[in-house]
């Protein structure tokens, strides 16, 4: 199974890239996440990681309340919040901090798991190629095994999409949280 600090590397080395090569001209367009424009699914992504960090460090998470992470050098500032959640979750104490909701070990994979799902969802709203590699959509699927439970009416997830039977691993995946592998900004 594929370490933490492997997790965080290789879903920040997937999505920072797509981020950063976000248009202004493309934050209105749809993704995969029925409810998010790309605006929204890149101010999903910046508190993900902005209130995640706080966790990491023990202070308590807000989620609430509006922000315009948008603004000035936002693709810069995003990689370099991401580099931050990294490093505080890798820190020795990370751990050891009091959980409210999940595990710690739990809540420590979620970064790595929105980061590459959600990257995935920005990766098909611009039209880029992304290759997850196995070990990263082997780690976010088990993560997914160990929410299930939670999944049920909490609007986590979308209904599960069937996929066909040969379908690649992360497409299946992808299925079972709601998401349609073959999804296209242009057949919108």
């Amino acid at each position: 199974m594929l370490k933490l600090s492997d997790m965080y590397e290789q879903a920040a080395t997937l999505t920072v890239p797509i981020v950063a090569a976000v248009r202004d001209d493309q934050l209105a367009d749809p993704t995969p996440c029925t409810e998010f424009t790309v605006r929204d699914l890149l101010g999903h992504l910046f508190a993900v990681v902005t209130e995640f960090e706080k966790s990491a460090r023990g202070e308590p998470m807000d989620f609430g309340g509006t922000h315009d992470w948008l603004t000035g050098e936002w693709r810069t500032d995003f990689a370099t919040r991401v580099d931050a959640l990294r490093h505080a979750w890798m820190a020795e104490d990370a751990m050891s901090h009091p959980s409210t909701m999940l595990p710690r070990e739990v809540a420590a994979q979620l970064p790595p798991f929105d980061l590459t799902i959600h990257g995935w969802d920005l990766a098909r709203a611009l039209d880029v190629p992304l290759v997850v590699p196995a070990e990263l959509t082997e780690a976010v699927a088990a993560l997914s095994e160990t929410l299930a439970p939670m999944r049920g009416g909490s609007g986590m997830f979308a209904e599960a999409v069937p996929v066909p039977a040969d379908a690649s691993d992360f497409d299946r995946l992808l299925g079972s949280l709601g998401r349609d592998p073959e999804w296209s900004r242009t057949a919108r």
